[in-house]
C-alpha cells in the first residue's frame, strides 16, 4: 500500500514550485519582492533541482539586468530617477499615473451598476 505525503505549504510557495517544475527559463524580478517567489526559484536552481525535463532551469534577474545596462548602481537611485520632476513630457507623466488609479479604482458594490 502507497503512503500518501502532504506538504503544508502558503500558495506562493505553491505557485514557485509549479512554475520552477514547468520552466526552462525563470525571470526574476528583485525590484518588486511581493513574496519569495523568486527566492525559492533562485535556491532550487542553484540545488540543482531539476524540472519536469530533466533539466535545470536558467534563472534570469531582468530587473538588475536593465538596471546594468542603464547605468543604475541601486533602486533608490532608480526610484529617485522615476519622478514628475525629471519626466521630459510632465504631462504624459500625469496622464499615466491618472490612467493607473482609474484602472485600480474599485468602487463599492452597488454604488455605479
Amino acid at each position: 500500500m502507497q503512503t500518501t505525503r502532504w506538504l503544508m505549504i502558503d500558495g506562493n510557495e505553491a505557485t514557485a514550485t509549479i512554475a520552477h517544475r514547468l520552466s526552462e527559463v525563470c525571470a526574476i524580478y528583485p525590484i518588486t519582492p511581493a513574496s519569495a517567489m523568486g527566492e525559492w526559484a533562485d535556491e532550487w536552481s542553484a540545488q540543482g533541482r531539476a524540472n519536469l525535463w530533466g533539466t535545470v532551469p536558467h534563472i534570469v534577474e531582468m530587473q538588475s539586468e536593465w538596471m546594468a545596462e542603464h547605468e543604475y548602481q541601486s533602486v533608490q537611485q532608480l526610484k529617485g530617477s522615476v519622478c514628475r520632476d525629471r519626466a521630459i513630457d510632465p504631462s504624459a507623466y500625469d496622464r499615466a499615473n491618472y490612467v493607473h488609479v482609474m484602472h485600480s479604482h474599485r468602487s463599492a458594490r452597488g454604488v455605479w451598476r
